[in-house]
């Protein structure tokens, strides 16, 4: 799934905490609203009839920032999770299970991962003056703020060419991006790319719901083979 989160730099006092406890469990600044969500993307052509789409993403969040996320194949949060990424803020952890399988691979973070894994409390990670300012609405119940801008042909780039004009072209600039955040939610639940041609590339969240994700969700089964390995060091 073509879907973007923000990385936001969530800074903390834990100088005192590098030496012994550099791998200790650390609390997020406050916590956040749970919820699960099922997304989609679809493509339309410059006539409105949809070329292609792909269903499913489900994302689960809970109130301390735990985030898993998994390909299902239907719209419906009964439908079964084969296979799940998570990434642990408390425990300092990114793990992949393999449900079918019964096998998971976990990945101990370093302290200095918590603002890369965190989800981000803003939409975009720097000021541009050409974005545009929509207000806000309500989708699906959940309070969301809108953004429009146009992304121009980077200098150089060569131009689009005439095979993809009847389907969405991210190289056939200009592109018309409108984004729609959600400041509670901390999640773009619609995004919109709209390219030179007419073609659109969406992305939304099709139901939400706005409850914490049952209790396992972010472990790991018992019984399944696990394998650890610890994250290199940082080397910038």
């Amino acid at each position: 799934m073509r879907a973007r989160f923000i990385i936001h730099v969530w800074t903390l006092a834990l100088t005192a905490a590098a030496g012994a406890a550099a791998q200790s469990a650390v609390p997020p600044v406050a916590p956040l609203h749970p919820f699960s969500g099922i997304s989609s993307i679809t493509t339309l052509d410059n006539h409105g009839a949809v070329s292609s789409t792909t269903c499913c993403g489900l994302m689960q969040v809970d109130a301390d920032g735990r985030r898993l996320t998994a390909h299902i194949d239907s719209a419906s949060f009964d439908a079964p999770v084969r296979r799940a990424s998570i990434t642990d803020p408390i425990a300092l952890k990114m793990m992949t299970i393999d449900y079918g399988s019964h096998t998971a691979n976990v990945t101990l973070l370093r302290l200095t991962a918590v603002g890369r894994i965190m989800p981000s409390d803003k939409p975009f990670t720097y000021e541009d003056n050409s974005r545009g300012d929509v207000g806000e609405k309500i989708m699906d119940g959940v309070r969301v703020h809108g953004y429009v801008w146009v992304t121009k042909a980077p200098d150089g780039a060569a131009p689009a060419t005439v095979d993809v004009t009847t389907r969405f072209n991210p190289a056939a600039y200009p592109i018309t991006n409108e984004w729609w955040w959600s400041p509670e939610l901390h999640v773009f639940p619609l995004i919109t790319q709209v390219d030179a041609n007419g073609n659109k590339w969406i992305q939304k969240y099709e139901k939400f719901d706005l409850h914490a994700p049952a209790p396992g969700t972010f472990a790991i089964p018992q019984g399944f083979h696990v394998t650890t390995v610890e994250a290199p060091p940082d080397t910038h």
